[in-house]
């Protein structure tokens, strides 16, 4: 049962489909690819007890994704998560959210993920990373969906800019970095998911020790009625990355090895960390 106190008013709802009907050009021009930034996403008081709320990484329910390209927790368990997040996770995955998506961005009847695959509450700690990567775009268990856009939400509050964290934008050639986001509190972030909207929050976070980078990750997809090529999760080394970069090939082998035998052998994310974890970031 959910929290009545965190439920979002049917004003929110109008007011966020107005917003993205007038940002909607925007969404659809933006270099490198289709994006928004919103801030203020949700009403401060939702916002904050969302944070309060956010759990801390240690139980079995969350996943370690802690491998050559990537170091942090998920949590993709609906029924796992507090009151507070599991109500707001369910509004925006609603039909009238979805269909505002649409608006926004221009991708006819979306569609929420119900099993939040891959999605769910994300934590990064100190030292944490995500190496830029094109995301997968097939779902593993609904074979004709097409992944067509993220919702990323920070809900970390007093953020300092000085810890890191900005999610950073690439250009298609992996030449440079075009935006980079600050994960400020109640920052909401949109993007349209493709094989070529590289993205990743690449430097490993400076943190405190007591504070964790907290984030609520939804994706949204299309049916295209037949069945979707499936591609992993595709990390692009950086030009800093030099000879390190070279290792990406190992880390990607892994992850089409561990998409195929998910879809076939039915593998779930809890697997993931002990497979991937066998290659880790050089020191």
């Amino acid at each position: 049962m959910t929290d009545s106190s965190v439920t979002l008013p049917d004003s929110w709802f109008s007011e966020t489909e107005q917003l993205f009907l007038s940002r909607a050009e925007e969404f659809r021009s933006a270099d490198p690819f289709p994006y928004v930034v919103i801030d203020s996403f949700l009403p401060p008081e939702i916002a904050i007890a969302c944070s309060r709320a956010f759990p801390t990484p240690g139980s079995e329910q969350w996943i370690h994704y802690a491998h050559l390209n990537s170091s942090k927790w998920g949590m993709t368990d609906l029924e796992q998560m507090p009151d507070e997040l599991r109500s707001v996770t369910v509004a925006l995955n609603s039909p009238r959210f979805t269909s505002a998506l649409s608006t926004l961005s221009g991708v006819p009847d979306v569609e929420a993920d119900p099993e939040l695959s891959g999605g769910g509450l994300h934590v990064t700690r100190n030292g944490g990373f995500l190496n830029v990567h094109s995301d997968f775009v097939s779902h593993p268990s609904h074979r004709s969906w097409r992944r067509q856009l993220n919702l990323l939400l920070y809900l970390t509050e007093d953020w300092q800019e000085q810890w890191g964290g900005q999610l950073e934008l690439w250009d298609v050639e992996m030449k440079r970095a075009v935006h980079e986001v600050v994960p400020a509190f109640n920052r909401c972030v949109i993007f349209r998911t493709s094989e070529t909207s590289y993205h990743g929050v690449p430097n490993p976070l400076q943190t405190p020790e007591s504070v964790q980078r907290n984030s609520l990750a939804l994706y949204y997809f299309s049916n295209e009625h037949s069945k979707v090529k499936m591609r992993p999760t595709n990390y692009r080394p950086r030009p800093v990355d030099g000879r390190r970069g070279a290792l990406l090939k190992v880390d990607n082998a892994a992850l089409s090895l561990y998409s195929r035998l998910r879809v076939s052998l039915g593998i779930n994310d809890q697997s993931m960390g002990k497979l991937l974890g066998k290659f880790r970031r050089p020191k």
